[in-house]
């Protein structure tokens, strides 16, 4: 019981991530806010296509963010790697990394992770993949999304941030279904 008790206050590597995506996308507000004259008009001719804002190119090499989205998604896998290492650690008390560990019950593998011998590599790196998905679409949707708000005169401050962390939820659990289904 007082495991779970320790487990459960662990935040999730996907809620802190979330969290840096709304810092961006607070950023990209406040850039806004000081560069723009007024909510509604974009001034940089770049910012007006905003079918362009939302390509990778834009955001991680041409856009003003796109240094800290470098960094951001930098931090993806080892910060991911971290969490796993001390959720594996909590749980089991000590942590191995399987060539192929899976949960064996009537001859079906379930999920990747197995009691006491670890978790799996090939999940892992399923895993880490997914999250850096996930992430790089969160700083392009994010940096979109902020722009698109702006110009419908929405400030980007109070809307933005609801819409990216449903938006975060939702890859979430998707790609890491997604990775349960590859490596079982």
């Amino acid at each position: 019981m007082v495991q779970m008790t320790l487990l459960g206050r662990i935040p999730s590597a996907d809620q802190a991530f979330l969290l840096q995506v709304a810092v961006q996308a607070s950023r990209i507000a406040t850039f806004l806010h000081k560069t723009e004259k007024r909510l509604g008009q974009l001034q940089d001719e770049r910012l007006r296509n905003l079918s362009a804002l939302v390509s990778p190119k834009s955001c991680f090499v041409t856009s003003n963010h796109a240094r800290m989205a470098r960094l951001l998604l930098a931090l993806v896998v080892p910060g991911h790697l971290a969490f796993t290492c001390l959720i594996a650690v909590l749980s089991q008390g000590k942590l191995v990394v399987q060539p192929h560990t899976y949960y064996e019950s009537a001859g079906r593998s379930f999920l990747p992770v197995s009691g006491s011998q670890g978790v799996g590599s090939m999940f892992l790196v399923c895993y880490l993949c997914s999250s850096l998905l996930q992430v790089s679409l969160l700083l392009c949707m994010a940096n979109l999304l902020v722009h698109l708000l702006w110009s419908h005169s929405i400030d980007p401050d109070n809307a933005a941030i609801p819409y990216l962390t449903a938006l975060g939820d939702l890859l979430g659990g998707a790609l890491l279904a997604a990775t349960f289904w590859m490596t079982t």
